[in-house]
């Protein structure tokens, strides 16, 4: 039994909506997320619910139709919060100082969604990549991989999760 609880980033559902799971043809990843996080599995930030309630779409209602208890509060981790943001601060070696500075942006889910993930022992899952020679942005992957963060894709979680998105005949 998997007992792994995930995280997952505003780009889950946002690419999800627009490219994979468009919401009139494959509905099952919908119903899934809810599932999952009735079976305990599958949360998500407010700051993320923030961010996807600014578009226009149908997203946005899906969203607002979704229990609130599913958006976690961040705050909760802001002693680790912290120390994210402290060790990308340090990092203008590595990264372009307009990264570092959107990094810290207030408003900017992805420091919260790591220092949650790490606090609470969470997988993270984003569409981002990993890439240790991206300078001027600083991706989520790269920032799990240094805090020892375990992150993957939507795809790795519902293999994970053992879901298997079939087509039902009506």
């Amino acid at each position: 039994m998997n007992a792994a609880k995930y995280l997952l980033d505003a780009n889950v559902f946002i690419e999800s909506a627009k490219k994979y799971y468009g919401f009139d043809i494959v509905s099952g990843f919908w119903e899934t997320i809810k599932t999952e996080y009735e079976n305990g599995k599958l949360f998500s930030l407010q700051c993320v619910r923030e961010e996807i309630l600014k578009g226009k779409d149908e997203l946005k209602e899906w969203i607002k139709k979704l229990d609130p208890e599913f958006f976690l509060t961040e705050g909760e981790a802001i002693e680790t919060y912290g120390e994210i943001q402290k060790w990308a601060a340090e990092q203008k070696e590595r990264y372009q100082e307009s990264a570092i500075e959107e990094f810290a942006r207030y408003g900017n889910a992805d420091p919260w969604l790591i220092a949650f993930a790490l606090k609470n022992k969470y997988k993270l899952v984003t569409m981002e990549k990993l890439n240790l020679e991206k300078k001027c942005a600083i991706p989520i992957p790269n920032v799990c991989e240094e805090f020892k963060i375990e992150c993957l894709d939507t795809f790795g979680m519902l293999r994970e999760l053992e879901v298997s998105l079939v087509r039902c005949e009506k």
